[in-house]
């Protein structure tokens, strides 16, 4: 009884939040209304919600085994569908902060906007980043990934404004001209662990220690292909293994967000073509812009930050494969060939993070007097406000697009000064 208690609290918000009327609001060119998404949960998922949320607190992570896909009805501007949830990712913010995070799966054969799996994720202040990533992940290299803010309801209860981005699937392939393909990742499982790195361990890399999406449902070598990723040193070697001018698309556009930590163990998913026999990379954004140059400058070159730092075993960011890349001379000419072409679109960039900015603006003007409580472990649970603070929302957002200034320029200088 008590738990289904706490679980019913668990998923009420004790502050009434606005309805936002105004489809105006927020738009892209993903998503053009601001729907209104409605989750029912019986009380046996309350229950098991509740006990995941409890573990998740005491060990700091949601233990994959705990968080077990439920059966649930989902209505998405009053259309209904029968879905399986579960809490979004491993962090344990994702179960504890409202509106809490879920990742959700459609029936099989049924779509909502040409997606069959997603999640609905809290929205913070790095999600501007988010926007702007995926947004020009479409304008650069015509890879399509929706997302979008939208009104959440659970079992009757307003539960604010969440953030919902497709996954990785069979379908988001399809869309994206790479069917007939499989999906290669470790496991995420490295908060279990005694070494305490984020997405990496030691053991990342070896066989025992991967997921596959085995879409396809082919046996092609494609395990042993990967595993040869990481274990080559030779650039034309990898060549081999790897669409290299795919590879050097998304790796000049992870340089202009800084983004090392998207290459990090479990974040990064590798896509194999088996028609072509080659992988490709599949980067999400992970809501952050870092600078190439630090405040202490420190990070000298490109190669510096990006690369050779994160080379070190113990690195959150080590990854032989990229850091055995970027010493091939042909590869870099790829790259920088594309990151030139990035760089002509400086001002559409920082034009349309000024779009997004005002969007979040607009919602923390209404959300930002919220307040939230979850059971009775008020003392371990964040506010939702400290996210959507307008404050807060404006320096977050000013640091960001100062970094992406920064980085456009540094680029711009290390393009132009390369040896070629």
């Amino acid at each position: 009884m008590k738990y289904i208690l706490g679980a019913l609290s668990l998923l009420v918000v004790i502050v009434f939040f606005s309805y936002i009327s105004d489809s105006n609001l927020y738009k892209n060119d993903h998503s053009n209304s601001f729907d209104v998404l409605e989750l029912k949960l019986s009380d046996a998922d309350l229950e098991h919600f509740y006990k995941t949320q409890q573990e998740s607190i005491k060990n700091l992570h949601i233990s994959p085994e705990l968080n077990r896909w439920r059966n649930a009805k989902l209505s998405i501007n009053k259309k209904k569908y029968k879905v399986k949830v579960r809490f979004h990712g491993t962090d344990h913010e994702h179960a504890i902060i409202q509106p809490y995070s879920f990742a959700i799966k459609l029936r099989k054969g049924e779509y909502y906007k040409g997606m069959n799996r997603f999640s609905l994720i809290m929205p913070q202040q790095e999600f501007i980043v988010d926007q702007v990533f995926f947004h020009f992940l479409d304008v650069f290299y015509n890879f399509k990934v929706h997302t979008g803010l939208y009104n959440f309801i659970v079992n009757g209860q307003p539960n604010g404004v969440t953030f919902l981005e497709e996954k990785l699937d069979k379908t988001l392939l399809e869309k994206n001209q790479m069917s007939n393909s499989d999906v290669f990742k470790t496991l995420d499982n490295w908060r279990d662990n005694k070494y305490q790195v984020a997405h990496i361990e030691p053991f990342s890399y070896i066989r025992s220690n991967i997921r596959t999406k085995s879409i396809s449902n082919l046996s092609l070598g494609q395990t042993e292909s990967y595993f040869k990723l990481f274990e080559l040193s030779d650039g034309k070697e990898i060549f081999n293994l790897i669409d290299k001018n795919y590879f050097a698309k998304m790796d000049a556009y992870r340089l202009l967000f800084g983004k090392a930590h998207a290459v990090a163990g479990d974040n990064l998913q590798l896509i194999y073509d088996t028609t072509s026999g080659k992988f490709s990379p599949y980067l999400r954004p992970e809501g952050t812009i870092v600078r190439l140059i630090g405040d202490n400058h420190y990070d000298l070159s490109v190669n510096a930050y990006i690369y050779n730092q994160n080379i070190k075993r113990d690195s959150a960011s080590y990854n032989p494969l990229f850091w055995n890349l970027s010493q091939n001379e042909e590869y870099i000419l790829i790259r920088n060939k594309y990151l030139s072409l990035i760089l002509d679109k400086e001002n559409e960039v920082l034009e349309y993070f000024d779009s997004i900015e005002k969007s979040y603006l607009d919602i923390a003007s209404v959300n930002s007097s919220l307040q939230f409580q979850i059971g009775n472990n008020n003392d371990k649970v964040s506010n939702l406000s400290n996210y959507l603070n307008i404050d807060s929302l404006k320096k977050k957002s000013y640091k960001y697009k100062t970094r992406l200034r920064s980085n456009f320029s540094h680029l711009r200088d290390y393009v132009e000064n390369y040896p070629y």
